[in-house]
């Protein structure tokens, strides 16, 4: 909840976050202010969670459900 009260982008899409510079891809996720101390580590876990996420660069972005399929 708290990555969310502080973003500035709360309705941005995917796309809106993150840019290819060259053949890399930059996550541009902007925060309404810094981080207080303890919170970092939370910051720290979700850019683990993204940063582990590979793009391709020529494919089209589709929705894939990795979940379990007997639960909604």
């Amino acid at each position: 909840m708290r990555l969310y009260t502080n973003s500035i982008s709360k309705k941005a899409k995917l796309v809106e976050t993150e840019y290819w510079n060259g053949e890399n891809w930059v996550w541009n996720l902007q925060w309404r202010r810094e981080w207080f101390e303890w919170e970092k580590d939370t910051v720290a876990n979700l850019m683990r969670k993204v940063e582990g996420t590979i793009m391709l660069r020529d494919k089209k972005d589709e929705e894939i459900w990795n979940g379990d399929k007997t639960k909604v």
